[in-house]
């Protein structure tokens, strides 16, 4: 059985969690489903062969990908932090129910992580194998399930540097407490979780999210209802989830776009809402007529010359559809980059900065590809879009050629599934204790 850290850092993580949990009460992230999370009684119906972990909505589809390739029959418990990733899974839990009958599947708002609780957890879920996806490395429950000989396997697992240097400080702990297996998404990503878990090996995979875009590709984002929101005539650019440290940069990407286009309709996408004041009063000195995207209808939509300020969100993949150019924020700055694969989906191929190491899985051949074009600052980005404004490539095209791309990068989910089959099918994997409801298994905290 894998050595426990001691009784002092879990006793005090432990406390920890009691001490805050009033404030996660209030927490407008984790106070919904806040009883549940204290794993009371009923937190289950019945215990399961395997727990998939999956922290919010991306990872939940992630979690759906793996669902449609496991091999059944299984009983699953897929849980989430957050409200948009429980709803994630009660998408693939109904996918399931009228398309894997084989796969029985409860959902549940994942525990507080004090050991305590996870205890708990463990003796109501009874799994024999726990998947965690990504970065998921919860030391109450990977003690909990190292007391039990429960083996954890984390799939499709990156980690940033940042990351790392966050953990490295509690190194010992998490090699006392280590998974079974680690999938990562990279070499990179490989070698800091070989570091972090004094791992020997860590075994590479592709990434599932690509498994996910690709399929996807069969569904393109249907842009018909907006397309009556603009003029028969307009040709649309989209600067899209623009994030604040890089407003006075589209600022002036603005007015280049405004001088050498002036005909076209800038569709102005900020990342979140709480920018969109600044955006009204940094467009009342344009001088460019602007209206707000909540005030177009098919009576009055935006004409040429025009400027488009997004305050209705969720629509952005069917306005990259529309349009013939596309900027895509956060990669001005050293923010990572923002989805860009939402505009190659759509048709376009995307403008960014240098800074998109966020997506940096879908792999820098994108870049050699012709999928992504880069620039490292604002007058080459508005040049890349003034040339893909007034020459656009065919959407039809570009979206064949990401398909072509993608397809010899994907398998992740299948490759994933390959492992979690092999651990509940090995030899001597056993029953780690008692599925009785009535007396469940006795944890300690060490």
């Amino acid at each position: 059985m894998t050595k426990q850290p001691g009784r002092t850092i879990l006793g005090l993580y432990n406390a920890a969690w009691t001490v805050f949990r009033p404030f996660l009460r209030m927490s407008k992230r984790l106070g919904k489903g806040y009883k549940k999370r204290l794993v009371p009684p009923d937190w289950l119906s019945r215990p399961v062969n395997i727990w998939i972990q999956a922290a919010s909505a991306g990872e939940a589809r992630l979690a759906e990908e793996l669902i449609r390739e496991l091999p059944g029959p299984a009983d699953l418990l897929l849980t989430s932090i957050t409200d948009q990733g429980m709803s994630g899974l009660a998408k693939a839990a109904d996918w399931a129910a009228m398309h894997r009958p084989d796969l029985s599947i409860q959902t549940a708002y994942f525990p507080f992580d004090a050991p305590i609780l996870m205890s708990k957890a463990l003796r109501q879920a009874a799994p024999r194998l726990i998947v965690l996806l990504e970065t998921e490395l919860w030391p109450g429950l990977m003690s909990m399930a190292a007391q039990a000989g429960i083996p954890i396997i984390v799939v499709n697992a990156r980690m940033s540097p940042r990351s790392l240097s966050r953990y490295l400080p509690l190194a010992k702990v998490f090699q006392a407490i280590r998974p079974a297996e680690v999938m990562a998404v990279s070499k990179a990503d490989a070698a800091r979780f070989a570091l972090l878990f004094s791992m020997e090996q860590v075994n590479i995979m592709p990434n599932i999210k690509l498994d996910r875009l690709c399929r996807e590709l069969d569904a393109p984002p249907e842009p018909a209802d907006l397309s009556l929101l603009f003029a028969p005539e307009a040709r649309i650019i989209v600067l899209g989830s623009i994030r604040q440290p890089e407003e006075p940069d589209i600022e002036k990407m603005l007015k280049i776009l405004c001088s050498d286009a002036p005909e076209a309709v800038i569709a102005l996408c900020p990342r979140h809402i709480h920018r969109l004041e600044h955006w009204q009063s940094v467009l009342r000195k344009t001088g460019r007529p602007w209206r707000m995207r909540s005030s177009l209808s098919p009576n009055q939509p935006a004409g040429p010359g025009s400027i488009v300020l997004w305050d209705i969100f969720g629509e952005l993949p069917q306005t990259y559809a529309l349009a013939r150019a596309a900027f895509v924020g956060g990669s001005l700055k050293k923010l990572g980059g923002q989805n860009f694969l939402e505009a190659l989906a759509a048709g376009l191929v995307p403008c960014s900065g240098l800074s998109w190491h966020n997506f940096s899985w879908v792999g820098e051949e994108i870049i050699k590809a012709g999928l992504l074009k880069t620039a490292p600052g604002v007058p080459e980005a508005a040049e890349l879009l003034l040339e893909q404004f007034h020459a656009p490539r065919d959407p039809s095209e570009v979206r064949r050629e990401l398909k072509d791309y993608l397809s010899a990068r994907t398998g992740g989910a299948a490759a994933a599934c390959s492992r979690i089959a092999a651990f509940l099918s090995a030899k001597n994997q056993t029953e780690p204790y008692s599925r009785s409801p009535e007396t469940g298994t006795s944890f300690k905290m060490p």
